[in-house]
């Protein structure tokens, strides 16, 4: 049996089973031995005693008000204090759409190393330091373009290529 033959028309439907199968059976093994679980901001913010210096993956988050030392993370309507240094927030913009890595922190504790103006502006009692930032620029113009890329690849294909429901296989328009 040569490769040729695998990407003939015989087995046609013995093929795609297999190939489906194959994509089951890879979902299954993900589902059952994937990665383990992550400790989400969610529930660190539910108990946050039990996650002090815990470090969490934060991703698609708008940033709200920023200061010297200190920016407003936005996420799902709470505000979350996030310290950094002036020079991870170099380009960081009021409404950024911002991925981070940072250690949440009890703001209450004596080494916490806050001022007294942040431990007012954290009534929740706790903050994260920031350990990475990324800032999401031009959103929205990477989709358009993706999508106008699709949707060429699609019509230029369409263009060449026809379906035939009887054989169930694309032929060529113009062959």
């Amino acid at each position: 049996m040569h490769i040729k033959d695998f990407f003939s028309n015989k087995f046609r439907w013995l093929k795609i089973i297999i190939i489906a199968i194959g994509i089951l059976a890879m979902c299954l093994y993900s589902y059952v031995f994937g990665p383990g679980h992550q400790i989400t901001l969610y529930q660190c913010l539910d108990n946050p005693e039990n996650c002090e210096n815990v470090s969490l993956s934060i991703s698609y988050c708008k940033v709200g008000e920023i200061n010297k030392n200190y920016f407003e993370l936005l996420n799902d309507q709470q505000k979350i204090l996030v310290k950094g240094s002036p020079r991870q927030m170099d380009n960081l913009a009021p409404r950024a759409t911002v991925s981070l890595r940072a250690i949440l922190k009890l703001a209450k504790n004596k080494n916490s190393g806050l001022k007294k103006e942040l431990n007012e502006t954290s009534p929740s009692g706790y903050y994260l330091l920031l350990q990475e930032i990324h800032i999401h620029r031009l959103q929205n113009f990477k989709r358009l373009i993706s999508g106008l890329t699709f949707f060429l690849v699609l019509f230029l294909f369409a263009v060449e290529y026809k379906f035939d429901l009887r054989d169930f296989v694309f032929k060529k328009r113009y062959a």
